[in-house]
């Protein structure tokens, strides 16, 4: 067993009863809290019913009831909702193992990418070895130090996404019955779908990294056995290997950002993402004030240009704007009722 193989196996078997065992307690913890909301969602309703505070049909009382007892029977209960989450994350593997034998071919066997992971860097390290021999002390120790920390950190970074999506669907699938209860009540539905687009991006990890890492495997491989290692003698020579490494780890690094873009969460928009925008908005803001004096249309690009320049110029205020926001938006939908 690789190094890349060991530390998944070591951590799934970790991960497996801690989402069952976080369920349970954030469910005792809040047991008492969790029936005071389900019954006050009753008597409202009931009330509503009488004095029709907010108009509603027969069939949306019906459908309110049935969601609460959905709620208590399946969503607070971890046999009941530990079916529904094996299902969803049982079909993404799935998927994920179908499209691994597809894009990895015969390279990479479609039920074990760590194992497949492990031997692509076993068989570089050979190549490596066979391409260093012709080299002087020098350069052969030069090389042996860059290959060590690259095919290390392409290792690390395999290991960690390959464990990463399943510790933050773990830690979701923990904290879930809080968000189940606070979707009692449409002033806190928000939090309960936020909750639920965070979990289904995380259970995108395993099918994103299958595709990148087998097509990969299968890419890079395929071209290192072109390559004639017995005519090396200097270090320009062993560009295409290091060229290799490069295109390994950067495209390991692009994965994030594939699962962000796939699942349309903006809330992964890191702070360099918000750094570049502010850069582009004060660019903007310039040019459109050089231009200011030429028309008035110029003058109002201009005057939205450093408009943007101001908004932009922090993640912190970006992120402390939005916060706000939404306060004003729980405060306004909490006033109707």
């Amino acid at each position: 067993m690789g190094m890349i193989e060991g530390f998944v196996s070591r951590a799934q078997g970790e991960l497996d009863n801690v989402a069952q065992s976080s369920f349970g307690a954030v469910l005792d913890g809040m047991g008492a809290l969790a029936a005071t909301m389900a019954t006050l969602a009753v008597i409202m309703l009931g009330v509503n019913m009488v004095l029709q505070y907010r108009p509603m049909s027969a069939g949306q009382i019906v459908v309110t009831f049935i969601k609460l007892i959905a709620i208590g029977s399946i969503g607070l209960v971890w046999g009941q909702f530990n079916l529904i989450a094996s299902a969803v994350e049982g079909g993404v593997d799935s998927i994920a193992a179908n499209l691994l034998g597809k894009f990895g071919g015969g390279k990479v066997p479609s039920n074990n990418l760590p194992a497949a992971m492990d031997q692509f860097l076993s068989d570089f390290s050979d190549k490596a070895n066979v391409v260093m021999e012709p080299m002087g002390w020098m350069g052969g120790a030069i090389m042996s130090v860059l290959i060590a920390f690259s095919l290390g950190s392409i290792a690390a970074l395999a290991a960690l996404l390959l464990i990463f999506g399943q510790v933050m669907v773990t830690i979701y699938i923990g904290i879930a019955p809080i968000f189940i209860a606070l979707s009692m009540f449409e002033v806190t539905k928000d939090y309960f779908n936020r909750w639920l687009q965070g979990a289904v991006s995380y259970m995108l990890y395993p099918l994103v990294t299958a595709v990148m890492l087998g097509g990969l495997i299968r890419i890079v491989m395929g071209y290192m056995n072109t390559l004639d290692s017995s005519l090396t003698e200097s270090v320009a020579d062993f560009i295409p290997f290091i060229a290799c490494l490069i295109i390994m780890t950067v495209c390991t690094l692009c994965i994030p950002m594939i699962v962000s873009s796939l699942s349309g969460m903006i809330m992964s928009v890191t702070p360099t993402q918000a750094a570049i925008a502010g850069v582009g908005a004060k660019a903007a803001g310039s040019l459109a004030g050089k231009a200011a004096a030429g028309s008035p249309p110029a003058r109002a690009a201009a005057f939205v240009g450093q408009k943007a320049m101001q908004k932009g110029q922090s993640y912190g205020e970006l992120a402390l704007a939005g916060s706000r926001n939404l306060a004003h938006r729980i405060a306004e939908r909490s006033a109707r009722y």
